[in-house]
C-alpha cells in the first residue's frame, strides 16, 4: 500500500502499526479528556486519531483498510468487523462534545459502506475481507460465532449495528440487526467453547431482542445464560471453558455477568435498566 501523509496526526510514530479499533478508542478517550479540561492538545489528538483511517478510505466506496502499516497482506483490505469497532468508538466520541460531531457522519458512512460491500446474498453471510474498490477477497465469510480467542464474528457487527440504531434511529441499522438475528437464532451452541464467545452471543441476543422485540432472541438469551451457569460456574468463579481447570482472567466474564444482569432486569419488568445503551463493547 502506498502510504499517504499522516495528515493532522503529528504524534503518529512512523513505522508503527495504528490498530484500527484502538485509533477509535483513543479518539473516544481523548474526546472525553478534552471535554473535561478543554486542553487543546487533547482536541488535536482526538481529531488526529479519529481522522486517521478516514484519510485512508477509498473516497468512491468509503471503504477503509484493516490496519495501517501492517506487513500482512490482509491489512490493505477492508474488514467489516474491524470497521465496526472503529465506527462504534467514533460514534461514541461524536456524542461527547459538539466539536466532535463530524465523527458521526464519518462513522455512519464507513459503517454502511463496509456492510454494503461485505454482504453476499448467495452465502447469506458477510465476506471476511473486501478490496477497497468493493470486490470480495476470496470466498471466506465471517464466522457466525467465533468460539475461541482473537477472531471477530458476526455477533460483534450485529451488536454495533444495534447501537447505531439506538443512537441514530436510522432503519438501515435495524435491517442489519434483523439480518444477523435471522442467521444466528437457530444456531446450535457447541459443547466446546470459550466464555467470551458465549458472552458475545448472550449480549447480541439481548441487543436484538431490545431492538426488534423478537421473543425468539429473548428465549435464546435465557438458554445461553443457563448454559453458562451449568457449564462454566465452578461455585466460586467462572471457568475459561467447560471442564477447564482455569478461571478466566482476560476476556468475557465481565460481559457474561453483565448479560445476566440485563436478563435479571427484564425478568423484573424493568427494560429501561436492561437497555443496551448502558453497556459498552
Amino acid at each position: 500500500m502506498e502510504k499517504p501523509e499522516y495528515r493532522g496526526l503529528e504524534q503518529y510514530q512512523d513505522g508503527g502499526q495504528a490498530w484500527i479499533k484502538h485509533s477509535g478508542l483513543y479518539c473516544y478517550s481523548f474526546s472525553f479528556l478534552f471535554d473535561k479540561n478543554r486542553n487543546p492538545e487533547w482536541k488535536r489528538w482526538a481529531e488526529g486519531s479519529g481522522n486517521l483511517y478516514w484519510n485512508y478510505r477509498n473516497p468512491k466506496t468509503n471503504l477503509i483498510v484493516s490496519c495501517i502499516d501492517d506487513p500482512r497482506p490482509t491489512g490493505k483490505n477492508s474488514s467489516l468487523t474491524s470497521t465496526a469497532l472503529l465506527c462504534y468508538y467514533l460514534l461514541k466520541a461524536s456524542a461527547i462534545n459538539p466539536e466532535f460531531a463530524g465523527f458521526r457522519q464519518q462513522s455512519e458512512l464507513m459503517f454502511k459502506a463496509a456492510e454494503k460491500y461485505s454482504w453476499d446474498p448467495n452465502q447469506n453471510s458477510y465476506y471476511a475481507l473486501v478490496d477497497l474498490d468493493g470486490k470480495p477477497v476470496g470466498t471466506e465469510v465471517i464466522p457466525v460465532i467465533a468460539t475461541g480467542y482473537g477472531v471477530a464474528d458476526m455477533l460483534l457487527f450485529g451488536s454495533v449495528a444495534a447501537y447505531f440504531y439506538k443512537v441514530t434511529g436510522d432503519k438501515a441499522y435495524l435491517a442489519m440487526v434483523k439480518q444477523v438475528a435471522d442467521i444466528v437464532v437457530d444456531h446450535t451452541w457447541p459443547d466446546k467453547f470459550v466464555v467470551n464467545s458465549l458472552a458475545s452471543n448472550l449480549q447480541f441476543s439481548l441487543d436484538a431482542y431490545e431492538i426488534l422485540g423478537d421473543k425468539r432472541m429473548y428465549e435464546k438469551a435465557r438458554k445461553l445464560a443457563e448454559i453458562g451457569i451449568q457449564t462454566l460456574w465452578s461455585g466460586k468463579l467462572f471457568l475459561r471453558e467447560p471442564k477447564d481447570p482455569y478461571y478466566e482472567a482476560k476476556l468475557g466474564t465481565n460481559a457474561l455477568v453483565a448479560g445476566f444482569l440485563r436478563l435479571h432486569y427484564l425478568e423484573k419488568n424493568n427494560p429501561a435498566a436492561a437497555s443496551l445503551s448502558r453497556w459498552s463493547l
